[in-house]
């Protein structure tokens, strides 16, 4: 009898903190859920435009002091390929160039793949800035996958 009780001891603070510990996982699931959705929320009411719509722009529009075109990969990677007529601003550097965007109405952003333009539009829109940001849905991948050409610096 003596050795049932001292199992049950044992179980009930080692039961306690399991109950603890799912608790604590659920309430990290759970805001890590709601980061999920305003994140999705937010990239569904962002503004896309295809690789085939930003190459006619390009052609069409030249980026003047109402519009710019950005390629927020790291400097490496703009070496090895870019979008000719688009300048490179990497992300690191996006919130220290906060004035440089204090005029344009519209502001096209793009990167490898598409999530570091998306993360971009996200800060520039919480910092307070009010041009037009608009996602490049794809990036320098889509781009090079629609056959369109690229721009590789020298010595890459």
């Amino acid at each position: 009898m003596m050795l049932l009780l001292q199992n049950q001891q044992l179980k009930c603070p080692m039961r306690k903190q399991q109950l603890r510990q799912r608790q604590q996982n659920r309430q990290h699931f759970k805001k890590h859920l709601r980061v999920f959705f305003k994140m999705l929320f937010k990239f569904i009411t962002m503004q896309n435009i295809s690789v085939q719509d930003f190459k006619k722009l390009l052609e069409t529009i030249p980026a003047d002091e109402a519009v710019d075109f950005i390629n927020v990969c790291t400097t490496n990677e703009y070496k090895q390929a870019h979008i000719d007529g688009v300048r490179n601003l990497p992300l690191t550097e996006i919130t220290d160039s906060l004035a440089q965007f204090s005029n344009k109405k519209k502001i096209y952003l793009h990167c490898l793949a598409g999530s570091r333009s998306i993360l971009a539009i996200l800060e520039l829109k919480k910092l307070g800035v009010s041009a037009e940001l608009i996602n490049v849905t794809g990036g320098i991948t889509a781009w090079r996958e629609a056959g369109f050409p690229l721009v590789c610096d020298k010595g890459n």
